[in-house]
């Protein structure tokens, strides 16, 4: 239901976006889904904000970030202080906006920081497996190589063989 409610923001629907974001929320409540609660809450702050309300958009940002900070979901963290900070600087909140700015910029870059080490790591295990592949790829060209050898060995002794037989 978030994603309903998500497109009928983004067409400016913002009473029908409101409706499915409660919705959505009371379902996530009733299930414990707390990752959906932590959606659920930014988005319903994110619709609040669009219809000026930032008063209660604030509280629901507020409730969001607190949860994906106990679940520990970096990108969830970054989402909430990000709103929290337009939210504040709308307030007119300075410091508290200057304070999600910070947690919302530590985020930001934690997030990119280990995608760089998956990235770095991906290289690292193609870099190994290919490296892998190529030893394996010598290594049998130079047994085929011996098979070839000894085969016409064998071939060269079975003629001389032959040809000492037959004369």
């Amino acid at each position: 239901m978030n994603n309903i409610a998500v497109l009928y923001d983004k067409e400016g629907k913002y009473a029908e976006a409101l409706k499915f974001n409660i919705q959505s929320l009371e379902l996530f409540e009733a299930l414990g889904d707390r990752q959906g609660q932590v959606s659920s809450l930014y988005y319903l702050a994110r619709i609040e904000f669009n219809t000026g309300k930032p008063a209660k958009a604030l509280e629901h940002a507020e409730k969001s970030l607190l949860l994906a900070k106990q679940l520990g979901f970096p990108v969830d963290i970054m989402n909430a202080a990000k709103l929290l900070y337009e939210l504040n600087l709308n307030l007119n909140r300075l410091k508290e906006a200057l304070g999600m700015q910070v947690l919302y910029s530590t985020m930001r870059d934690s997030i990119h920081s280990e995608e760089m080490q998956k990235n770095i790591l991906q290289k690292e295990f193609k870099f190994e497996y290919d490296r892998k592949q190529s030893l394996l790829h010598a290594e049998q060209e130079k047994k085929d190589a011996l098979t070839r050898s000894e085969l016409k060995r064998q071939q060269w002794a079975m003629g001389f063989f032959l040809s000492i037989a037959l004369a």
